[in-house]
């Protein structure tokens, strides 16, 4: 489940509405966007008669495309930024594909993977205020 976690979350692609932050004064700013999740597989080594039979990608679980939101506040200490962050994702369960020497099938299947994540980042910016600019950071979540 946490390389799922970890895979839905680089697999996300987000449409962003920046954050804006003047020096010295609060900010908040809202992502969202659509999310196209990398579909977990897992083989399998099946033995007959003593020897082992590898099949690759054995079990894989296919996902519709996704949905990711994100909220995000901090205050701007002019050069340095400290902010917090806050995000959901959800990507429903399309099917199962199994996989055997003999063939493979798709079984129908529901559900949904759900994801609350939660980050702090410290950033340091570079380049006017009111033009484009960029930073590097650090954060944990």
């Amino acid at each position: 489940m946490r390389k799922l976690a970890i895979a839905m979350a680089l697999a996300s692609t987000a449409l962003a509405t920046p954050a804006v932050a003047a020096d010295h004064t609060w900010y908040a700013g809202v992502e969202g966007g659509i999310m196209f999740v990398e579909d977990p597989t897992s083989d399998t080594v099946v033995r007959f008669g003593g020897v082992p039979d590898r099949t690759d990608n054995a079990f894989r679980l296919n996902h519709k495309l996704g949905v990711d939101a994100d909220l995000i506040g901090g205050y701007d200490f002019g050069m340095f930024r400290a902010e917090v962050e806050a995000g959901y994702k959800r990507a429903g369960i399309d099917d199962i594909t199994f996989r055997a020497p003999g063939g493979s099938s798709n079984t129908d299947a529901s559900g949904s993977v759900r994801i609350f994540s939660a980050m702090a980042n410290l950033l340091l910016d570079f380049g006017p205020a009111n033009g484009w600019n960029a930073y590097v950071g650090v954060g944990a979540g």
